[in-house]
């Protein structure tokens, strides 16, 4: 269906004093239009696509280790602030000693939703290296 525009730039004023447009096909228009609303469109796809990503996924803040030798006991204070520890936490703890996978233990929700503490039983000689990684569900 064709679309008049009333094009104010063509406008001539009569001896009247009323001004007379003249209209046009507006094809050229509604390409220059769909190409503005497909810009649009991409830029604020980008953005949303970037805003949840940036604002929801984050890896712990911080983590402290803490060893006793007598009971051979590993203590992993993890924080990491979240509005569900449900739906969003660390799900994986790994243990490494010497560059080995020592343990690793898998959560389907964190104890807080914010700083908690898990203690793990790990036999440590002297001279050992462990290395601990923590990791979100969300990508982090």
């Amino acid at each position: 269906m064709p679309i008049c525009i009333l094009r104010p730039e063509s406008g001539k004023q009569l001896s009247s004093g009323a001004w007379y447009y003249t209209a046009s096909d507006n094809s050229e228009e509604k390409g220059q239009m769909k190409d503005r609303n497909f810009e649009t469109l991409a830029v604020l796809v980008v953005l949303m696509a970037l805003v949840p990503c940036t604002v929801m996924a984050h890896p712990p803040a911080d983590m402290k280790l803490s060893y006793d030798p007598g009971a051979g006991e590993l203590t992993v204070t993890v924080t990491h602030d979240v509005d569900n520890p449900g739906s969003h936490f660390v799900y994986l703890v790994t243990i490494q000693k010497d560059g080995q996978v020592a343990e690793e233990s898998v959560y389907s929700r964190q104890p807080a939703s914010g700083t908690f503490t898990y203690r793990y039983l790990v036999s440590v000689d002297p001279g050992d290296t462990l290395a601990v990684t923590a990791s979100c569900n969300q990508g982090g």
